[in-house]
């Protein structure tokens, strides 16, 4: 006999039951993890139907055989809700029982041999093809380019699995296609399933991985609370845009913003309070700027907007138009509205100029702006220099300050 039964049982409850430990240590590591749980859960299901199913063949214990197929179904199924709630959907866990209990009694209601067993095979089968094929239907979902090759590793597992139930319920009709009560069928099939639950969790795990590393890479350059690039990543798009607009000629312009009286708002109100106009502010940036304009936030009040292949007067009315969005209207609060308004500088770079002296220079026409009173907008022109802004308890900014060592340059 090329395979012997019980034995590939035995394989096929070990591989479940170790894989089910493995994920259990990584959820324990990362309980973050959306879906691990149920991942485990359904290894673990697995696992312990297989265990029941060598303790009928060696032992003779009767109902194992019907609490095989229960415990195997309820696993595959927790594999679908634990892919649904990866996804973000929310886990079914009714669906877990419900398929469950199906199984249950498709098996003990048909646990004769012949057309019974016939009927059995087919009916546990066709749960299991479904449930596959609606794992399948998941992962096809439109998803980020970095995950493809996790999803096309889950993918391949559960179209495996669902071949190989295919094969199970087609044989059980077709007399000679396969053997299908045989132990050599039953023996291939726990093979051929343990393979594909390895590939699935191989699957799961590293989509688990790809998705957190491309989740810190955001956080890496994304500001949590507008959005917004973070300095870093305006860092590196202002530089890419200086190389691109050496090659093709193109101006490029800055626009940076303080909320004015941020400071009092802050302190007088509460953070909450400070946050809510912050994120107001920002949807009303958002609203004015083109849909390749770079939006950052540096610090709790300071933005800097970069407009790529934009002319002098081009950033100059976007300033304007800008100014009057953010103070056209105060900012809703639960108790009453706050009014606002902002400090703007310009600037445009010039063949020559590097990028940390283009934020030089719009950072110190938003130093104009304040020193002049604020809520208003000022273009960098020759000369513009505020050496006494530190010595009136103002700066230069911060976005200055991080590219002025040459971090820019």
């Amino acid at each position: 006999m090329l395979f012997h039964e019980p034995t590939m049982a035995i394989m096929a409850a070990t591989i479940h039951g170790v894989l089910a430990l493995a994920l259990l240590l990584t959820i324990r590591r990362r309980s973050e993890l959306p879906g691990g749980g149920l991942f485990a859960l359904g290894m673990g299901l697995v696992a312990g139907a297989l265990v029941l199913l060598v303790a009928a063949m060696l032992l003779g214990f009767a109902p194992g055989f019907v609490l095989f197929n229960t415990l195997a179904v309820m696993g595959f199924v927790a594999f679908l809700e634990g892919v649904r709630a990866f996804e973000g959907g929310r886990p079914r866990h009714w669906l877990i029982l419900l398929l469950g209990g199906i199984a249950f009694a498709v098996s003990a209601g048909f646990s004769g041999a012949g057309v019974a067993e016939s009927i059995r095979v087919s009916a546990v089968s066709l749960i299991l093809v479904v449930v596959s094929g609606a794992i399948a239907l998941r992962v096809l979902e439109p998803g980020t380019a970095d995950e493809q090759p996790a999803r096309l590793l889950v993918l391949l597992a559960a179209l495996g699995v669902g071949v190989i139930f295919c094969a199970r319920i087609a044989s059980a009709w077709m007399p000679g296609l396969l053997e299908t009560h045989g132990a050599q069928t039953r023996a291939i099939c726990y093979v051929g399933v343990s393979a594909m639950a390895v590939l699935l969790t191989l699957g799961f795990v590293l989509w688990s991985n790809l998705r957190l590393a491309s989740q810190l890479a955001r956080l890496a350059r994304i500001d949590d609370l507008t959005g917004f690039a973070n300095r870093l990543s305006l860092t590196e798009c202002l530089a890419r845009q200086h190389a691109r607009a050496q090659r093709n000629g193109k101006s490029y312009s800055l626009v940076i913003l303080n909320i004015d009286r941020f400071e009092s708002i802050d302190g007088g109100f509460g953070t909450v309070t400070g946050d809510r106009v912050i994120a107001e502010v920002a949807r009303r940036i958002l609203a004015e700027v083109r849909a390749d304009d770079v939006c950052a936030r540096f610090t709790a009040d300071e933005f800097c907007i970069l407009l790529p292949d934009s002319s002098r007067g081009d950033a100059l009315h976007f300033a304007e138009r800008l100014h009057r969005a953010i103070g056209a209207a105060p900012v809703e609060l639960a108790d009453g509205s706050i009014a606002i308004s902002a400090s703007i500088g310009v600037a445009d770079s010039e063949e020559g100029l590097r990028p940390h002296e283009t934020v030089r220079r719009a950072d110190l026409a938003l130093a104009a702006a304040r020193q002049q009173g604020g809520n208003r907008v000022v273009r960098w022109l020759p000369p513009i220099e505020v050496p006494q802004m530190s010595a009136m308890g103002f700066d230069s900014g911060p976005l200055t300050s991080f590219l002025r060592s040459g971090s820019g340059a």
